[in-house]
């Protein structure tokens, strides 16, 4: 901690007074001081010293400290401050030193050198309050944040801190971190010191996570296993997957190599995402429910105590691709009890977290409201070319288009035009089982260039693009092949490409990174135009009417490249939603999986 004596270059910056306390909070060589004004001989503000050569964002995160100040209350200048859980009011903005964590809505951690002073306040014998709770966190921003042990009788006493889990009545998953030995040492320290138990200075006791997990029911009646949207970990996990995943698993014991069933893929699933988040002493409950029996579970109770008993967990998951369309279509519920469905799904979601949310399911596999808002952003905002694309009249045929419908499922309602799998019969069933309106169907142009140079992939997990993959169908060895990371080119090579080979209308060899001459240029021309479309996709979902959107989250582009107005176009031909890691590859997890983990479980 830096001394009064200390001569670092000053603020110039003036600081309203509500951010000085009244007797020791005049700034010292332009540096301002705590102003906690509660109990000044169990603070470090009391010093007449200044606290650290960095101010604004460090003294907020100071102020929000509480074991600190831990007898605030509403009569000190501060605690109004405080009780807003990390949130910078507007008027005081201005006056912090501008940076990336100053304006966050949530506070996520507290620099290191709170983290040196909250450990010497602990061996101080100034400390006469309730011994708190340290969660130190070294991986991110080497922080530290801290939570009160003890009971508070007045709400206006607790702690505000903002949290990672939000409350549940199970407890749901609180970050427990990883310790170094240096960091162990300082906090037997501090147990000795105080004659507390090492764990319940350094982090949150173990938590156990209540997840029930219900398969997608379009995959049931498929007849594919539930492992299929968890196909990232394969039959044989890779030593590096393994290494990845045990680094951070903690006390998860089901972890092998081999794996023998479909609940281990589960349980690794959803270990990935939850532990990854840090919750390393965490534990996962699992219950596992076919979509058959929950059906027949939701459809049939009423009363209180039948949606009670799910408070029990923190999450139901799975249903990936879950929504009334797919319930109607998979297992045969009718339009007349179909709004009885919603109702009662609406009242279960209020005992429970359902992801994905319920406002959001309905939308999430209508394909035909994407293409509308996909056409719309192409006009107006990247001004590119799109295969167009409408409802079919349902009349005749089309011989030269495409045909998909909405809510299609898999590769199983996509018809090329080169009618090998497209029959009457075929159709004509379809179109019976279309008892909804809303199932339409849609004819598109057919684009040459897709089955010449497949699609390349964008991944995109919280509006960051991942990672991109380029995917064909290779009608010489009949297979898909996909490559990560391939050399992009520019749009002006890739239509070279076309111009020169035009007679042909199959498989089209890809370009190597020899053969690209700045596949850098080219690969920020693709990363622009998938960011720019997300950007405005989720800006139109977001006002839409259903209020919401799953795209920012998690999501994969399959972007195409057509020829119009004699140049090349990018377009995005899908988009497939999703909250698990069964579009990502294999080889790509321990790219995903922290990013993802952070991500998702902030959603709880």
């Amino acid at each position: 901690m830096p001394k009064a004596s200390d001569s670092p270059v000053p603020s110039t910056s003036p600081l309203p007074y509500s951010l000085l306390a009244r007797t020791s909070g005049r700034k010292q060589q332009g540096y301002e001081k705590c102003a906690h004004e509660c109990s000044p001989a169990g603070c470090t503000g009391s010093k007449r010293g200044i606290l650290w050569p960095r101010e604004g964002s460090s003294l907020r995160r100071h102020m929000l400290t509480k074991p600190l100040h831990p007898n605030c209350s509403s009569q000190c200048r501060a605690h109004s401050f405080m009780m807003k859980g990390g949130k910078i009011p507007m008027e005081l903005a201005k006056y912090i030193v501008p940076s990336t964590e100053d304006y966050q809505n949530v506070l996520t951690s507290i620099q290191g050198d709170v983290r040196q002073e909250v450990i010497s306040f602990l061996q101080s014998s100034r400390y006469t309050g309730p011994i708190p709770q340290i969660v130190l966190d070294l991986a991110v921003n080497k922080s530290v944040t801290g939570r009160m042990s003890a009971t508070y009788n007045s709400p206006h006493e607790r702690s505000h801190s903002p949290s990672l889990s939000p409350p549940s009545s199970s407890g749901r998953v609180t970050p427990a971190h990883s310790e170094t030995s240096n960091l162990a040492a300082e906090m037997e320290l501090i147990s000795l010191q105080n004659d507390v138990h090492p764990s319940e200075v350094f982090a949150c006791p173990p938590k156990r996570v209540h997840i029930h997990y219900i398969p997608d029911p379009n995959m049931s009646a498929s007849a594919k296993d539930m492992k299929n949207h968890l196909n990232y970990i394969t039959e044989d996990v890779h030593d590096e997957e393994l290494q990845i995943i045990s680094a951070a698993q903690g006390h998860f014991s089901i972890l092998k190599k081999r794996l023998d069933s479909t609940r281990v893929l589960i349980d690794q699933w959803l270990f990935v995402m939850l532990c990854i988040r840090r919750c390393y002493k965490s534990h996962i409950e699992l219950k596992i429910t076919p979509w058959t029996a929950f059906l027949k579970w939701i459809m049939s109770v009423d009363k209180e105590e039948d949606f009670l008993e799910w408070r029990r967990y923190d999450m139901v998951t799975g249903l990936v691709d879950y929504s009334t369309e797919y319930i109607r279509i998979s297992t045969g519920i009718t339009l007349a009890i179909s709004a009885d469905f919603d109702r009662r799904m609406e009242r279960l979601a209020n005992y429970t977290f359902i992801w994905p949310p319920l406002n959001l399911i309905k939308m999430a596999a209508c394909k035909w409201s994407t293409i509308v808002k996909l056409d719309d952003i192409a006009a107006t905002v990247t001004h590119t070319a799109r295969p167009f694309t409408t409802l079919w009249d349902e009349q005749s045929i089309p011989s030269d288009k495409v045909l998909k419908r909405c809510f299609s499922s898999y590769q199983e309602d996509v018809y090329l035009p080169d009618g090998s799998n497209l029959i009457m019969p075929t159709v004509e069933k379809l179109l019976d089982e279309s008892v909804l309106p809303e199932r339409h169907w849609m004819v598109q142009d057919w684009v040459p260039q897709l089955r010449q140079l497949g699609e390349l992939k964008v991944y995109v997990i919280d509006m960051d693009v991942i990672y991109i993959a380029a995917t064909r169908y290779n009608t010489i060895k009949q297979g898909w092949e996909f490559s990560i990371d391939p050399a992009i080119p520019t749009l002006a090579e890739m239509h070279a490409i076309i111009s020169k080979n035009r007679s042909r209308n199959d498989f089209l060899l890809w370009p190597t990174q020899e053969e690209v001459s700045d596949s850098e240029a080219g690969r920020i021309e693709l990363i622009d135009f998938a960011t720019r479309t997300l950007r405005a996709l989720v800006h139109r979902e977001l006002r839409g009417p259903y209020g919401g959107t799953t795209l920012s989250k998690l999501c994969r582009l399959d972007i195409g490249v057509m020829v119009a107005n004699d140049r090349c176009h990018y377009f995005i031909s899908e988009i497939e939603r999703t909250v698990g890691l069964g579009i990502f590859d294999p080889k790509m997890v321990s790219v995903i999986a922290e990013k993802l983990g952070k991500m998702w479980m902030t959603m709880m």
